[in-house]
């Protein structure tokens, strides 16, 4: 028990010694943040402008995939996600609770229609969470900008190798 306290507070030690002396390297960022791997021009700029962060456009696919609509509630668009979220949702459960059963026969067409408009919902919101984090990064003034060449190297043995070089540079507004 003792030797556990002890190596959590050497632990501790290391770990301030170690983010006090990052803040007397690089100085500190706002409000006394360490300024660690960050330029003073982006921090400056973070500081004057309230638009919100930068959103990742994979990132905005993954959450799509796990939530319809998600992607682009995490992007910005709250009410397309939140309608795609919501209309997926209700055109399941109206299809299931139209679907009529009886003993002798069972008409599942509503809950096959609802579960078809909940599917196409679910893949047109995977489909589209990239690019609506990029309408909102450029919405934001986080533009993009981009290039795309071939690439035509020799390889081992006297082969060729066939490729793409692909550029992308994120601009920051100023001003």
């Amino acid at each position: 028990m003792t030797r556990t306290i002890h190596a959590a507070l050497v632990v501790a030690l290391a770990t301030v010694n170690l983010v006090s002396s990052a803040q007397r390297a690089w100085g500190q960022g706002p409000h006394g943040t360490p300024r660690l791997g960050v330029t003073a021009v982006e921090y400056r700029q973070a500081a004057r402008d309230d638009r919100p962060s930068r959103k990742d456009p994979g990132t905005a696919t993954l959450v799509s995939i796990f939530v319809i609509g998600g992607g682009q509630i995490y992007a910005g668009e709250v009410g397309k996600g939140l309608l795609m979220l919501g209309g997926a949702t209700g055109a399941f459960i109206a299809g299931a609770v139209a679907s009529s059963c009886d003993v002798d026969d069972c008409d599942s067409t509503p809950l096959v229609l609802g579960t078809v408009a909940l599917l196409g919902t679910y893949v047109y919101s995977i489909i589209d969470a990239g690019p609506s984090a990029r309408r909102m990064n450029k919405k934001n003034g986080y533009p993009v900008s981009g290039s795309v060449h071939p690439v035509i190297r020799s390889g081992l043995a006297g082969t060729s190798r066939l490729g793409l070089s692909v550029a992308v540079r994120l601009l920051e507004r100023h001003g």
